[in-house]
């Protein structure tokens, strides 16, 4: 036996103070990568912001042609309350572009009185005096109180059920929950921020949409064509493959 054979690596004692300094570089380099996202989208936000508005149903069909967003505007109320959306805006600070807020600016309608409804995500105490605090169980989600008509309440309408141990595998209820509560159950805030308003064009046109469908189609494809394969190799006369189940 070598000594290569015999040796193995020693778990390293790695202090906190240790660790912090690895992982600096990584941390800095998210940082820059999160303030050019925040600036490019904003600029992107701004130039759409004019040509989009007189467009019926723009921020709906964006939406909707999201494959997660798409199933929580189930109900024909949600659909038609968004309708009369006029833009979404998507509120960075490209310094610390951590914490963010996104408006729903909204035109008038038989729902509600607001004209804008928002949900704002700030970074928790504990994160706001370091370069860390990424991910999304550093941010606490707001609430915002809806001003509805009388008798249009969507989120009384299709009030969201839990299935058993609050796990939400029940009923997903209105889309507006999203703004009335103190949670964000589904991650709506980080796909619109990261993937439906720095693309709000492509998923208006589908092209978005149409990509991912079509990626999951390959996949698909390329995994018929293999076990076509499979199926192949077992007639020839070369030592068979077990079949795949």
């Amino acid at each position: 036996m070598s000594a290569a054979d015999e040796w193995k690596p020693a778990a390293p004692e790695l202090s906190d103070d240790l660790i912090a300094e690895l992982e600096k570089p990584g941390n800095e380099k998210k940082w820059r990568t999160m303030q050019f996202d925040a600036r490019e989208t904003k600029n992107y936000l701004e130039t759409i912001r004019p040509k989009v508005k007189p467009i019926d149903s723009f921020w709906l069909i964006a939406l909707t042609s999201h494959r997660v967003i798409s199933p929580l505007i189930s109900s024909k109320s949600d659909q038609h309350a968004l309708s009369f959306v006029e833009h979404v805006e998507l509120v960075q600070d490209e310094e610390d572009p951590r914490p963010y807020e996104i408006i729903f600016h909204f035109k008038e309608n038989p729902y509600f009185t607001n004209s804008t409804l928002s949900k704002k995500f700030s970074l928790k105490d504990e994160f706001k005096d370091k370069k860390d605090g990424f991910e999304d169980d550093h941010l606490e989600p707001g609430i915002q109180k809806i001003d509805w008509k009388e008798g249009q309440n969507l989120t009384e309408k299709y009030p969201r059920q839990s299935g058993e141990d609050g796990d939400f595998e029940g009923d997903i209820g209105s889309f507006f929950h999203f703004f009335t509560e103190a949670e964000d159950i589904y991650g709506i805030g980080q796909l619109l921020q990261d993937e439906i308003l720095p693309e709000a064009v492509g998923f208006f046109t589908g092209k978005e949409g149409q990509d991912e469908m079509n990626s999951e189609d390959e996949d698909e494809e390329s995994g018929d064509e293999e076990d076509e394969i499979d199926l192949e190799d077992e007639e020839d006369d070369q030592p068979k493959k077990k079949r795949k189940y």
